[in-house]
């Protein structure tokens, strides 16, 4: 990218306002970077994160100030200021001394990756055994869809009818006659979960 005087592109580096839905608590560092990253690559400002873009010279060969630096030096503060504003409070602490928008997302990157890893491989665990037990059909559906919309949060779809299969195989034993008959129904057409919920 090229640098020119012109910083009217600021405007759209609003520190109050994030572009992610939800704030960075740790666990959920994969959703948040999802939504985070085409915001980056829409305004031409992934490479000041990933390091490609050049910082220009504080100042120019005859000594006067670098006008492109202090275009790169506004907009990177701007985004620094985003990147902070869409972390939640308590661990924004964590980053004094990083002063540019690199040494942040990289230090974010560090921190969360293998954390919000483990977190997703547990969840899928979890929805992959996930069982009945002694709720209500209303409930154990809930308590599915609610990992699937976590996952989904961090990046990671659920197909309908991989939740569906998880869910019929922790149905108690009572709805045994309920998951034959809705496998032989199922065989030719696929069902949505919202489908299925309703037959169940």
């Amino acid at each position: 990218m090229s640098f020119s005087n012109n910083t009217s592109n600021l405007l759209h580096l609003n520190p109050t306002v994030a572009p992610t839905s939800f704030k960075l608590d740790g666990i959920n560092y994969l959703g948040w970077q999802s939504q985070f990253l085409p915001f980056l690559k829409s305004n031409d400002l992934l490479g000041f994160v990933e390091g490609s873009e050049p910082v220009p010279e504080k100042t120019t060969p005859d000594g006067t100030t670098n006008a492109a630096y202090t275009v790169w030096y506004k907009k990177d503060q701007a985004l620094l200021g985003l990147i902070l504003s869409s972390i939640s409070p308590n661990l924004v602490a964590s980053f004094y001394g990083q002063n540019t928008s690199k040494q942040v997302w990289n230090a974010l990157k560090i921190k969360f990756l293998n954390q919000s890893r483990s977190h997703i491989a547990h969840m899928r665990r979890q929805l992959q055994t996930i069982t009945q037990g002694s709720k209500n059909c209303s409930a154990y559906l809930e308590d599915a869809k609610s990992i699937t919309d976590q996952l989904a949060a961090a990046g990671k779809i659920i197909d309908d009818q991989d939740l569906i299969s998880f869910i019929l195989g922790g149905l108690n034993q009572e709805y045994n006659s309920f998951i034959t008959s809705f496998n032989f129904v199922s065989k030719d057409n696929e069902f949505t979960f919202e489908d299925f919920s309703t037959q169940s």
